[in-house]
């Protein structure tokens, strides 16, 4: 019989979520109920133990990752890498870490409520030279899909969203687009995606699919549906 304290998690009262969830993480750590190799619960579960959203457990495990404490491995799950001693000095710069990761998080608020806002303009203006360039990225988005290339459909990915910029034939929603991406450029984005977006075949042939119907309500003319699709393509990642 394992003589290993029990894993218990307060549930969230006050602090950031997410460093809620990465101090009940380290707590586990230091006490020994959890060991390096050791498979965390689901991120459902986590986020039920801990009394917090999906997204602020995913934010947390972001975290995490970058300092080395879990690792996730495809398929199977998050697991437990490092039970370093100095658990003090960790979350202290995981807490900078956190609070820089939620202007990014922040970004993405900003960027949906900029895209769902312009699919009137692109509505209204798409032409067929505009349709063509959309389709020939989703089709590309749809091999990289199949291929699991992360990178490759990131980099279609933003030139979808740029092409519908375009299409609006507004030079300052198009500059606004790029800006916006521009941002999201910077070191910790790209760290945090790579974390924080869904990952694997399964979850890239959704992200196509979202694309598609963003794409046919705009060649319907339908603005309003565009901008519901658009939608439920960000809340993917609340």
């Amino acid at each position: 019989m394992s003589d290993k304290p029990p894993v218990r998690f307060k549930r969230f009262h006050s602090e950031s979520k997410p460093l809620h969830v990465v101090n009940q993480l380290l707590k586990a750590i230091k006490s020994g109920a959890l060991v390096p190799g050791q498979r965390l619960p689901s991120e459902a579960e986590l986020a039920r133990m801990t009394g917090v959203s999906r997204s602020s457990v995913r934010e947390a495990l972001a975290a995490l990752r970058l300092f080395g404490i879990v690792e996730t491995r495809p398929g199977d799950g998050t697991y437990v890498k490092d039970a370093r001693k100095d658990i003090e000095r960790i979350r202290k710069e995981l807490f900078g870490v956190l609070t820089r990761a939620r202007d990014v998080l922040q970004l993405q608020e900003a960027r949906a409520a900029f895209e769902c806002g312009i699919m009137r303009l692109a509505a209204e203006n798409l032409d067929e030279e505009d349709i063509k360039f959309l389709e020939e990225v989703i089709a590309g988005m749809r091999d990289a899909a199949e291929q699991a290339n992360y990178e490759r459909f990131l980099m279609l990915h933003k030139r979808f969203h740029l092409g519908i910029a375009k299409a609006t034939k507004n030079v300052v929603v198009e500059q606004m687009a790029a800006k916006f991406f521009s941002l999201m450029e910077k070191d910790l984005w790209r760290k945090l995606e790579e974390y924080l977006l869904p990952h694997g075949t399964a979850h890239l042939r959704e992200s196509v699919a979202i694309h598609e119907r963003i794409l046919r309500a705009l060649k319907d003319r339908d603005y309003i549906l565009a901008g519901r699709r658009m939608e439920e393509h960000f809340e993917r990642y609340k």
